[in-house]
């Protein structure tokens, strides 16, 4: 996985960390989100953080969600996430970072999305499950933009989508 023209730091410790530390970055991040859901959806969130880094323009999201930064760093208690190394979520995770890592392209099961949000939170700039069109998105973030959900007919805990034309 390579970042083109990354110029945040993050963006560029994926580029330039060695491919174990760039899987388990992609793992905790996998581990934080999806931590409970199937191996599936492990694979799922795994390829849109890729998507998402190969991806410029929607990198500076990928850098600071909610569940990612206390994969990696304190939260603003103080607080590491602790991950439970001996775990069968933890074991997917990197199963699901180290496929996506490597696979090609060809091999994305999410059509290249690039967005996911938990059904369950209050997403960002107050995007529902429900919103997630093509109208709501446009008026939310000021574009022009075709939104696609590329979860159709999975169970998943999240949504995911990606817009084109951003």
């Amino acid at each position: 996985m390579y970042v083109r023209g990354a110029s945040n730091t993050r963006a560029v410790a994926l580029n330039t960390a060695n491919v174990k530390n760039r899987i388990s970055i992609i793992a905790r991040a996998v581990y934080g989100e999806a931590e409970g859901q199937s191996l599936e959806e492990k694979r799922w969130v795994a390829w849109t953080i890729r998507n998402r880094v190969e991806d410029r323009k929607h990198f500076p999201q990928f850098s600071n969600p909610r569940s990612f930064g206390t994969a990696v760093k304190k939260d603003y208690k103080g607080y590491s996430r602790s991950i439970n190394r001996n775990s069968k979520a933890w074991a997917e995770s990197l199963q699901a970072a180290h496929e996506a890592h490597f696979a090609p392209r060809s091999k994305d099961p999410t059509h290249n999305s690039t967005f996911f949000y938990a059904r369950r939170r209050a997403n960002p700039k107050g995007i529902t499950e429900k919103e997630a069109n093509s109208s709501n998105i446009n008026k939310r973030f000021g574009t022009n933009a075709k939104l696609l959900r590329t979860d159709k007919n999975k169970n998943f805990a999240h949504f995911f989508f990606r817009i084109f034309g951003r």
